[in-house]
């Protein structure tokens, strides 16, 4: 209830997507989209909860009651309609492109999900860059050093793999004693 006071309504999609996160169900992804509507100021909101329904639909594949449509597209709906770009914050901005350039890239590439999903994560690596005393160095990190895994990850499965290393040593360069050097590292071979 103290974290919840202290964020307020704009930042509760934050609060519930961790709730979700940590105990998935259907009423903790019900309190997050609940959350992602009283906040509409938050384009961070909408990317987080389309992520969280688009994974809960690929689990639930098997699930004859449901559909993976019905879930998928008004997900997809609300990943491509929310605009990073309009939240105040460089914060909020950076995280929303990330998860979105992560969510594109997951997908299928097909329509432009790649190019869209690269851009994504191009731009919250610009914001990362920025120096900027509202992000905090541990948030930096993170955004860098995972964009530059996934970006990675994208140039390999492009075909272009000077590229792709150079995007890997940079996800090394980030925290060169981290798990995110090590996925990196691997990925390097």
């Amino acid at each position: 209830p103290a974290v919840i006071d202290a964020a307020g309504p704009r930042l509760l999609p934050l609060i519930t997507w961790g709730a979700h996160d940590t105990g998935r169900s259907a009423a903790t992804l019900q309190a997050f989209e609940r959350a992602v509507l009283a906040a509409p100021d938050l384009a961070l909101g909408p990317i987080l909860l389309a992520e969280a329904t688009i994974a809960r639909g690929v689990r639930r594949r098997g699930d004859p009651q449901q559909g993976l449509l019905d879930e998928v597209v008004p997900a997809l709906h609300r990943l491509v309609t929310a605009d990073p770009e309009r939240d105040p914050e460089r914060a909020a901005q950076a995280f929303a492109h990330f998860h979105r350039g992560r969510i594109e890239l997951s997908l299928p590439p097909v329509r432009g999900r790649r190019a869209r999903g690269v851009a994504a994560l191009e731009a919250a690596l610009a914001l990362a860059d920025q120096d900027d005393p509202t992000l905090d160095p541990a948030a930096r990190a993170r955004i860098a050093g995972n964009a530059h895994l996934a970006l990675g990850r994208a140039a390999v499965a492009e075909g272009d793999r000077p590229r792709a290393d150079r995007l890997f040593h940079a996800a090394i360069a980030v925290d060169p004693r981290g798990p995110l050097a090590e996925a990196a590292r691997a990925e390097l071979g």
